[in-house]
């Protein structure tokens, strides 16, 4: 039986969402009176107990503190006027150039627009799209990320000529 990504996903967050999330709750989350705050680990463990919460945000927000000062962190680039538009980019598309969605080898053709159809039918649509151009080759010949890009059906005026 062959279904849509779109009823899969409909047939998953319907039926299985409890189920699904237990795991996750008890592989993140400690019991008191073990739980302790453990940055060190890859997930930082939450305390099963609420009345346990306000001091783990407390923590977590002390830490976090911490690292931006270790690291010299600044967000500055994410408040200039060209990134507006991030906040708000849910769905990102990488698309591997040459998908068939995207390019058609038989008729020589960029088909953006199949490609942008297919996914407002599944899913709503694309809020950006990146060209996913060379993993998993890069490495296995002389070529650098920007050849591919050239290597291209209409080297870069043809990927250009797609966009528009």
């Amino acid at each position: 039986m062959v279904i849509t990504r779109r009823h899969f996903l409909s047939l998953a967050a319907a039926g299985a969402a409890g189920t699904a999330l237990a795991p996750l709750h008890s592989l993140s989350a400690a019991s008191p009176p073990d739980w302790r705050f453990a940055p060190e680990r890859n997930v930082i463990p939450a305390p099963t107990d609420p009345a346990l919460w306000p001091e783990f945000r407390r923590q977590l927000a002390e830490w976090r503190t911490a690292k931006r000062r270790e690291l010299n962190y600044s967000d500055a680039l994410y408040h200039q006027p060209e990134f507006a538009w991030v906040p708000a980019n849910f769905a990102c598309c990488f698309l591997m150039l040459n998908d068939e969605l995207f390019y058609d080898a038989k008729s020589g053709a960029y088909t953006v627009a199949k490609l942008l159809e297919h996914g407002r039918t599944e899913f709503g649509g694309f809020d950006s799209v990146v060209l996913w151009h060379a993993y998993p080759r890069i490495g296995l010949d002389a070529r650098n990320q920007f050849d591919f890009y050239r290597d291209q059906p209409g080297g870069l005026a043809g990927l250009r000529g797609a966009r528009n």
